[in-house]
């Protein structure tokens, strides 16, 4: 089609082992309006934002979106809820949500995505087990005061930091973030970190960076990166205790607190 595949205001849908592809525009475009994505269903290869909200409800289930020029979930004071779904190939974000946005993934997966896999801006979101991987920025972006809670999930191999939280809040539980290219974990501008029993290990700059930022870290694996361990500058504070760092280029810098690796 010349426009976009299905434009709701207003209004309810249901799509159920359908699929929205080749059309010029968006796949979905909903103003006002609810959408069920579900039973395998493809949304790939339109010309714009795959799925483009505004003030909205989005519920993804076992389902894919792929492959598109643009973001393929955009989100606007929309809430969303994302089961056991794919969202790769993307030429912009996996997910940007914004304008107060809250979003709950469960073992959903975000991956090669060229701008990064979820971009947060004055929102929240839930990542409770699944993937965000080998995207080729950030893993998940956080600014503008949003928060995140990470677990049971894996933050791999994206080509940028795995986590970047900039004047914002995040809470990793048993979560592994590994492998990115560069911090695993980044904290700027007055950011909040609790890290609990979780890994962050083999990344390619340091694990857990902070600048001006505060950060709990307890019982976890921090191993194998390449810059520090744990790196955190004089405007920044740590506490902790019984965490494993070593094997790292640098295990910590002269601001983190030897009781980090003491039994509690």
């Amino acid at each position: 089609n010349k426009g976009s595949g299905v434009t709701a205001k207003d209004s309810q849908m249901t799509l159920s082992g359908s699929t929205v592809s080749a059309n010029a525009k968006h796949g979905l475009d909903l103003v006002d309006s609810s959408a069920v994505v579900m039973s395998k269903s493809e949304i790939t290869a339109n010309g714009d934002i795959a799925v483009n909200t505004v003030n909205s409800t989005v519920s993804l289930l076992d389902s894919s979106i792929t492959d598109h020029p643009a973001t393929g979930l955009m989100l606007d004071n929309s809430p969303a809820s994302i089961s056991k779904s794919t969202i790769s190939g993307n030429q912009g974000w996996g997910v940007e949500a914004v304008a107060h946005t809250a979003m709950m993934a469960s073992d959903a997966t975000f991956a090669a995505n060229k701008l990064g896999g979820v971009s947060l801006s004055s929102s929240v979101a839930a990542f409770l087990g699944g993937a965000v991987k080998d995207n080729l920025g950030i893993g998940v972006a956080l600014k503008e005061r949003s928060a995140v809670l990470v677990i049971g999930a894996t933050i791999a191999t994206n080509s940028s930091d795995g986590l970047s939280v900039d004047a914002s809040s995040a809470s990793v539980r048993q979560g592994t973030i590994t492998g990115n290219g560069g911090n695993g974990i980044g904290l700027f501008n007055q950011s909040v970190l609790s890290l609990y029993k979780s890994e962050v290990t083999k990344n390619k700059t340091d694990g857990i960076h902070l600048e001006a930022s505060l950060a709990s870290v307890r019982s976890n694996t921090i191993t194998g990166n390449i810059g520090f361990g744990i790196f955190a500058d004089a405007a920044s504070l740590l506490s902790g205790y019984d965490n494993t760092i070593s094997g790292n280029g640098t295990d910590a810098s002269e601001t983190v607190p030897s009781e980090l690796t003491e039994p509690r």
